[in-house]
């Protein structure tokens, strides 16, 4: 029998977790500065103006459910309920997308999608008469694989050792099965690890290439969850998406709009996040994605001999638009003329390039979604708490810097006062009022006085620090659950969700986990949210 995870949630400002970043915790504050980026803010309320705006721009939703239903097929996945909702004018979706990271790679590719559910469960709450549907777009087309081939599972790295190139993808899973056994061997033998193993199996199978197995994982994992997983490669997407391609590598708009945006996003006091491109496309082979360049009157795919006049361009576009790959900054666009979507929930990262494309958004005639930040979790085991409270610490006392951290536990449980900063600033008084009588005999003598006080303050630091190392060999035992504490809370120093992956709890508690997540999701509320396991 799977258990259902008995835990306590706790909520902490991005702020005071000390765990993100200047422009993430400006974002989680609604910064003033960062308004002008923004068409709608993310509230509740906002919504309404999202959808009449959204209304303006139809999408072409036959070929949407007919390329979804196809996909589904080919997974041989069950397609959830939601597909045939997209038919219907009052259905809009909240959309996440990421990379086909191996078997979904670190713990915040499941936070996202899981945010855009709750996100749709809220909206359905709010809205009468309208339809929400969570969708995960996948990014077949990247082709850095040293982003998504690998993924860490028990604390141990599972890697996938290829030398495909081209497009992620499209790779062959022929010679993944040592990868795929390496997680099978660390999920243990619980039901709910029974159950990711069969998956893992079902989904990745030699004969099937990466981003049909990760579009299969994602689908059978979160289909009761209403989610909808859209590969937006179908060339009857881009074939709807190819004026907008054939503008944006003749004419070339974006960059000139997003650098303006970034010189203003500076000048606010936040840094470029993503570099726009002459032209933002690639142009796709097997086993190939180049970029796209201009060369005086011609447009050539770099490190190739392939080049087009512009009409040979206009007409390549038209006869074969599934072999242009947007970027980073044109990806957007297609996802947003493809579906009829409402908000895009990322990242923090993500939402920094999202904050430069207002602009470009506005020139293309695309309405600009509303920006909404993922939920951010911090899970807290049984195990790990009971030695928390043993240790008189808090999950909260785990965050910020270790070192300072066990220098002020072992500081406090010291069997003395090792703590010198009172004598330190006696002494300090002292040789200051030795100075000024110094100063009075003999100006001169007052610059050795004070030399001398900097001298006693350096070596009371030593001393200290000597204290310190001693009272953590004396405490050696505390001192070693502390390290072992933070080494698998906060992995590298960073919360979980950037490096674990989420079968760790998932093989205890099946999609139980996943309730219990959603349970405490908010997207719109843009804390922290703790789970701290309070029983076995």
């Amino acid at each position: 029998m799977i258990p259902k995870p008995d835990v306590q949630v706790q909520h902490l400002s991005f702020r005071e977790s000390g765990q993100f970043s200047a422009r993430d915790v400006a974002y989680a504050e609604q910064d003033e500065a960062l308004q002008p980026f923004m068409e709608h803010p993310p509230t509740l309320e906002a919504f309404a103006k999202t959808i009449e705006q959204r209304k303006a721009l139809p999408v072409d939703r036959s070929t949407l459910v007919e390329v979804l239903q196809e996909q589904y097929k080919r997974y041989k996945v069950k397609a959830p309920a939601n597909v045939e909702a997209l038919a219907e004018e009052t259905t809009f979706t909240l959309t996440t997308a990421h990379q086909a990271s191996l078997f979904l790679g670190p713990l915040y590719y499941v936070y996202k999608i899981l945010s855009a559910v709750a996100l749709s469960r809220k909206l359905a709450a709010a809205y009468e008469g309208f339809h929400f549907v969570p969708v995960f777009v996948l990014g077949a087309e990247d082709h850095d694989l040293d982003e998504i081939n690998h993924m860490r599972i028990k604390g141990e790295r599972v890697v996938w050792n290829t030398k495909q190139t081209g497009a992620t993808g499209d790779m062959s899973l022929q010679d993944l099965g040592d990868a795929v056994q390496a997680v099978k061997e660390r999920l243990g033998p619980s039901h709910a690890a029974r159950d990711i193993r069969d998956l893992l199996e079902r989904a990745y199978r030699p004969n099937t290439t990466l981003g049909h197995a990760t579009a299969h994982f994602v689908a059978e994992l979160f289909r009761t969850y209403g989610v909808v997983v859209v590969n937006l490669s179908d060339v009857r997407f881009k074939r709807n998406f190819s004026k907008y391609i054939e503008r944006e590598v003749l004419e070339q708009p974006s960059r000139e709009l997003i650098d303006a945006t970034v010189k203003d996003l500076e000048q606010a006091g936040f840094a470029q996040q993503a570099h726009a491109r002459d032209i933002n496309f690639f142009y796709l082979q097997p086993g190939r994605r180049d970029r796209l360049v201009r060369e005086e009157d011609r447009t050539r795919v770099l490190d190739t001999e392939i080049t087009w006049t512009d009409d040979q361009l206009r007409e390549h576009i038209a006869k074969h638009p599934e072999r242009f790959s947007p970027n980073v900054v044109m990806r957007p666009l297609l996802q947003e003329t493809a579906l009829p979507n409402l908000a895009y929930v990322g990242g923090g990262g993500e939402l920094a390039y999202w904050l430069e494309r207002k602009a470009q958004f506005k020139d293309f005639g695309v309405p600009f979604p509303m920006l909404v930040r993922r939920d951010s979790a911090w899970w807290i085991d049984y195990k790990s708490h009971k030695q928390l409270q043993k240790l008189a610490l808090s999950p909260r006392d785990l965050l910020g810097d270790k070192h300072a951290l066990l220098r002020r536990y072992v500081t406090t449980h010291a069997a003395t006062d090792i703590d010198l900063s009172e004598h330190r600033t006696k002494i300090q008084r002292l040789l200051e009022d030795v100075a000024s009588i110094a100063e009075v005999v003999d100006p001169t003598l007052e610059a050795r006085v004070l030399a001398r006080a900097k001298r006693n303050e350096n070596e009371l630091n030593a001393l200290e620090t000597r204290l310190v190392r001693q009272m953590k060999k004396q405490q050696r035992d505390s001192v070693a659950r502390i390290e072992a504490l933070h080494a698998n809370l906060l992995p590298g120093g960073g919360l979980q969700e950037r490096t674990d992956s989420f079968m760790n709890e998932y093989v205890k508690f099946g999609t139980y986990f996943f309730d219990t997540l959603l349970s405490a999701f908010d997207p719109l509320d843009m804390r922290l949210k703790v789970f701290v396991e309070q029983s076995a």
